[in-house]
């Protein structure tokens, strides 16, 4: 890791950054004008009128490249959100000067953490270019990985082409690996930060490895060292972040209401919530009568983070003392950046009467159809209780009659408790209401209301 230790020995003078206002970022001298999956992969940064940076095209939405080019100041904090500079991505156009791909404004940044990595989202998917895997193995000393950027080269800089070189893994650290050029002239320079490293997997595929982070930048013009051997900042073990956080296009939190239950006097609420906007735990707000209570919805839910790709710290269970007597819930998930807060619920129940209790379990919709699904249960009576589904104002009588063992066994009543409910609808908005019909004293619940669309 000798290079390493140069590079930070001689990082105040500022001689081997890959970063700098004014002047574009990283390159590969000399190297070929990359083609085929390696162009695809490499993206061109220009962030306000005089900084640009590299990066790599993940998928249709997401860039990721060095958290540094957007910091406002040397070792600044870059802050998730809106890019504190105008930014756009150039995918698909390893030539500046011809019409290919496509010039895509930047309006998000997801920061790691703790590495020099961001993911930068496009305002508009590009759907026509091919966004590269990240690597699931690590890097190994002796491997040969493709560096690409449109940095400056020995002669320009600010080139009209994106470059590529081959270069080899020297030593693999915790989150970074050296790497050394291959060949006389090939190297990293300003304006290759964050460019990607490439493995070549089979002819014509590769996957991302690193991104550049720093680099002696010999032979970069401008620079009087030889040296020509590089840090990168490693992403296969960032691979499940990138997961997390780079394939979701959502602004708006999802979740549900999964069930609502009163013993004793204590209501108990459950379900999960997730904002696509950010890996962290959502906030959630119950409000019952008005009166609300933030929590997080971060305990384990597996299935959750299974059936959407996000971390398993998804759930959340409220509970609350209450007075006889009837009782209105909402539960609200709260937004990450653009956007509004998801109303993942709303119930009317009661408390020392004997209305019915149910829930709308999942609300899905496919080729113009929704499914509703969930259980209601009467218990003044143990025949099956009528539902009434009402979807823009037109509703559907039927009965929760299916087989719910495991409402049964939570309630202590007959299993037939479920309902399903189908309809065709036409493309657009809709709001749907799900209501079990009362029995005897008390009045009808509201199951769950939810806006959707087809």
């Amino acid at each position: 890791m000798g290079m390493r230790r140069a590079w930070m020995a001689r990082a105040a003078a500022g001689a081997v950054a890959l970063v700098c206002a004014g002047v574009p970022a990283a390159q590969a001298v000399q190297g070929a004008v990359p083609s085929g999956a390696v162009a695809a992969a490499t993206v061109k940064l220009s962030i306000g009128v005089d900084r640009a940076c590299s990066g790599a095209l993940l998928n249709e939405s997401w860039v990721v490249t060095a958290a540094s080019c957007f910091a406002t100041a040397p070792g600044a904090v870059v802050a998730p959100g809106a890019p504190p500079h105008v930014t756009t991505a150039t995918v698909g156009r390893p030539d500046l000067t011809g019409t290919a791909g496509h010039v895509v404004r930047v309006d998000r940044l997801v920061p790691h953490p703790d590495r020099d990595v961001v993911l930068a989202r496009l305002a508009s998917p590009v759907t026509d270019v091919a966004g590269v895997v990240v690597a699931a193995t690590a890097p190994v000393p002796g491997e040969k990985l493709t560096v690409t950027g449109f940095g400056r080269t020995a002669t320009q800089w600010v080139p009209d082409t994106a470059h590529a070189a081959t270069f080899t893994v020297a030593a693999v650290g915790a989150g970074t690996l050296d790497i050394q050029a291959d060949a006389p002239g090939a190297t990293i320079c300003k304006g290759d930060a964050g460019g990607p490293a490439l493995r070549t997997t089979a002819p014509g595929a590769v996957e991302l490895v690193a991104i550049h982070h720093t680099a002696y930048q010999g032979g970069c013009l401008g620079q009087t060292t030889t040296q020509q051997g590089a840090t990168e900042t490693r992403l296969d073990d960032l691979r499940q972040w990138i997961a997390w956080n780079a394939t979701l296009t959502q602004e708006r939190p999802v979740g549900a209401v999964e069930s609502l239950t009163v013993d004793s006097g204590r209501v108990t609420i459950t379900g999960w919530a997730w904002d696509p906007d950010t890996s962290a735990p959502t906030d959630v707000h119950v409000y019952i009568d008005g009166a609300g209570v933030p929590m997080r919805a971060d305990l384990d839910r597996p299935d959750i983070a299974a059936a959407h790709g996000t971390a398993p710290a998804r759930g959340y269970v409220h509970t609350r003392d209450l007075a006889p007597g009837e009782h209105y819930a909402c539960v609200y998930a709260i937004n990450v950046g653009p956007g509004e807060n998801t109303v993942l619920g709303c119930h009317t129940f009661s408390v020392g009467t004997r209305t019915p209790v149910g829930a709308v379990e999942s609300l899905t919709v496919d080729a113009g159809r929704v499914t509703i699904t969930g259980w209601a249960w009467d218990p003044d009576t143990s025949a099956p209780t009528d539902v009434h589904v009402y979807i823009d104002g037109a509703g559907v009588p039927m009965r929760a009659d299916l087989d719910r063992p495991d409402i049964a066994a939570a309630h202590g009543t007959a299993p037939a408790r479920g309902y399903v409910h189908t309809r065709d609808l036409a493309p657009g908005e809709h709001y749907a209401c799900v209501y079990a019909i009362n029995v005897g004293p008390g009045e009808n619940t509201v199951l769950g209301c939810h806006t959707f669309s087809a």
